[in-house]
């Protein structure tokens, strides 16, 4: 890829050269044009009704560049501009203002004089202000970009459309058209429009084989057509039901048989009952010659009879007349008994009429008057040898008129033959391997020593210093040559020899991934390898949005449910926007004064949930352990988690009974047993968790005489109790 996507258009001249004799012949093929984008930067963002300049060089090896017909589209725009003509030296340009919102894919396509086509693309961005909003829906639509709206400048796009046919992804889903009679549901290549009669299933399409069973897979409203159980001909008849050709009307089990070469009747014979049938299997009909086809020992090929008086070899001739009157009948031995001349007593001679004088099957055989003499041919490559003659009225098998051949017994070594690179005079020349051998080898001189030459010489054998092997493009180094390894180098070095330097099987690559917003940051899904960076990549894939700028590793995170720092996340600890929140470990409601953090939302972090509005020296939770312990909490008779009485966290802990209690004396009146106020007996009051004897009522007792008041005492009720604190 060169530069922003340019795709690579390899020229390549196919010179073929076909050699046997003097035949040659030369092929030239037609390469694409090539065309590269210059400007502007692949991906860079522009306002909608911006003007944009696109820059292209357009270059054809066979055709000047002004020749060239241009074409500009976008994917989303369509045609933007055609039958546009570069410059003479290959440059073009196009300025439209005209691109509509959203990501388009530029294509310009240059078309040589021959209809060879060659193109580029890249991308560029079309946007509005109102794109940098995050609640932007610039189409009012309901539905922003971030929500999923593919097409904000069209209220009828969003992913709350129904999808129709109009080549437009009209619901947002990134597939166009689905679900309708022009979307190709099977994935067979056709849709409904396009003939496909059931586009549910790949199997059935207008180009799928039509195969028996009962279904029409072809789409063309017939079933079954030219599979064994239809009948394509109309004659009543399909191929399982014994048409042996299904093509022709005129053929089937009923059709009668006629002669002309076809089984008419599908009963494994042809032509029977007529002329062309050999009807008494001698393997003649009367087309072939049979003079009687109702007999088997009468055909052309039957032995002739004597005395039974028939033409048995159907030749015409009755081999028992001597027509001629010489004495001989064909019986007797005459080979032609219309020729007085010809028959077994007459003298065999050399003549142009090729003819069998004295009836002994052969003519112009050996030893008859008139010959000429031929040479032995062995090897059968037209050139004989002196050393065998033969003489004959013709030229006999093997032998030839010429006895030019220096080895009868090859028939690659004659005059007419190469020399070859074999140790052979091969030509009959005298001479072994000279220069000029059809087979030569090119030879490369290498001068580095690796195995790999740069100029040429042809010969057998190599010279000293020359090798079988070429491409060296710098036969000083040995380290370059067509066997070594292309690699990343800060020299820019080629060398593999293969026309250019770090190209894609170079060792040592970089990953690098595409930065489409700019943001320094890379698009982990899109990545390319390459030796050096290409436009708009970066050595790092740590963007989650390449198509934003202001979300990257880098950026702030913001409390708006987007994680634009890339961390996987869309709130975070001190966000943009964040509150304070403070930790409630044990769920009680109130906080830690002095544990918080900057949170999006409540909870966010676990036990972190008490607004910073709700937390103060006053309502610090001093014992976030205990769910008991917190402001307001009541008396309790056992520490809390953290070892403390002071459950109600005001810093100081406060008994709940600090007062005494005791009866009057028991010897006194009645009236006056008895405590103003339940309290501990006799003692101060215990400390915290501490058990005390606790004194609630007492009452007078006489002792059980009411005449002796001596024995009056006052009766306590106590219990023990333990000392609770906060």
């Amino acid at each position: 890829m060169l530069g922003m996507n340019t795709r690579l258009l390899t020229t390549v001249s196919l010179f073929a050269l076909a050699c046997s004799g003097s035949d040659k012949s030369v092929a030239i093929v037609n390469t694409e044009p090539q065309v590269e984008f210059i400007e502007p930067i692949e991906g860079e963002a522009f306002q909608v009704g911006e003007a944009i300049t696109f820059v292209a060089v357009v270059t054809d090896a066979e055709t000047s560049a002004d020749e060239l017909e241009l074409e500009w589209t976008s994917d989303i725009g369509g045609l933007l501009e055609e039958g546009t003509t570069p410059s003479d030296d290959g440059e073009t340009t196009f300025t439209t203002a005209g691109l509509e919102e959203g990501l388009h894919t530029i294509t310009l396509k240059a078309t040589d004089e021959r209809g060879k086509i060659g193109s580029d693309y890249m991308t560029v961005k079309i946007e509005t202000d109102c794109l940098a909003l995050t609640d932007c829906d610039y189409d009012e639509d309901g539905y922003t970009e971030q929500q999923g709206d593919c097409d904000d400048n069209d209220d009828e796009r969003s992913p709350d459309m129904d999808e129709i046919y109009n080549s437009i992804d009209d619901d947002c889903d990134d597939i166009v058209d689905e679900g309708t009679d022009g979307f190709d549901d099977d994935g067979d290549g056709y849709t409904e429009i396009e003939g496909d009669c059931d586009d549910a299933d790949p199997d059935i399409n207008p180009l799928a084989d039509e195969i028996a069973d009962f279904i029409d897979n072809d789409c063309d409203a017939y079933i079954d057509e030219g599979t064994d159980i239809y009948d394509d001909d109309g004659d009543g008849y399909t191929e399982e039901e014994g048409d042996c050709n299904d093509d022709d009307s005129a053929i089937s089990p009923d059709a009668l048989e006629i002669d002309n070469d076809v089984d008419d009747d599908c009963d494994g014979l042809i032509d029977e009952g007529t002329d062309e049938f050999d009807d008494d299997g001698d393997g003649w009909s009367e087309d072939d010659g049979d003079c009687d086809d109702d007999d088997d020992t009468i055909s052309p090929d039957a032995e002739e009879v004597c005395g039974d008086d028939i033409d048995n070899d159907c030749d015409g001739v009755n081999p028992d007349a001597d027509e001629d009157e010489d004495g001989w009948s064909t019986c007797d031995g005459d080979c032609n008994d219309e020729d007085d001349a010809i028959n077994p007593d007459a003298v065999e001679v050399c003549d142009i009429m090729d003819v069998d004088e004295d009836c002994d099957g052969e003519s112009e055989e050996l030893g008859a008057e008139g010959g000429t003499v031929y040479y032995r041919d062995a090897d059968g490559d037209d050139y004989g040898t002196p050393d065998t003659t033969m003489e004959a009225c013709s030229m006999p098998v093997g032998y030839v008129l010429n006895n030019d051949d220096c080895d009868d017994s090859d028939a690659d070594i004659s005059p007419d033959d190469f020399e070859s690179c074999d140790g052979v005079d091969n030509d009959c020349d005298g001479a072994i391997d000279e220069a000029g051998s059809i087979d030569e080898a090119v030879w490369y001189f290498d001068g580095d020593g690796d195995g790999f030459g740069s100029s040429t010489t042809s010969a057998c054998d190599a010279p000293p210093d020359y090798v079988a092997v070429g491409g060296d493009c710098d036969d000083t180094r040995s380290d370059v040559n067509p066997g070594a390894a292309e690699v990343c180098d800060s020299a820019d070095a080629d060398e593999d020899c293969d026309g250019s330097s770090e190209e894609a099987d170079a060792t040592g690559k970089t990953t690098w991934y595409h930065d489409y917003d700019g943001d320094g940051y890379g698009d982990p899904a899109d990545s390319e390898l390459a030796c050096d960076a290409p436009a708009s990549h970066v050595s790092n894939d740590n963007d989650c949005n390449d198509f934003n700028d202001d979300i990257n590793p880098l950026a702030d995170e913001v409390c708006d449910g987007v994680d634009r720092d890339c961390d996987g996340a869309t709130t975070e600890i001190d966000a943009v926007g964040c509150m304070d929140f403070h930790y409630d470990y044990d769920w009680d409601g109130y906080g830690v004064i002095d544990d918080y953090l900057c949170l999006c939302e409540e909870g966010e972090v676990e036990n972190y949930t008490v607004p910073a509005a709700e937390v103060s020296a006053s309502t610090d939770d001093c014992c976030d352990t205990d769910y008991g312990s917190k402001p307001g909490a009541s008396y309790d008779s056992t520490p809390n988690a953290c070892g403390s009485y002071d459950h109600n966290c005001d810093g100081t802990i406060e008994k709940r009974w600090t007062y005494n209690a005791e009866c009057e004396s028991p010897y006194s009146a009645s009236e006056l047993c008895g405590v103003d106020a339940a309290g501990w007996y006799y003692s101060s009051d215990p400390s915290c968790g501490s058990d005390g004897l606790w004194l609630s009522d007492c009452s007078y007792n006489d002792g059980g005489s009411w005449w002796d008041p001596t024995d009056d005492y006052c009766e306590i009720d106590t219990s023990y109790r333990t000392q609770q604190c906060k």
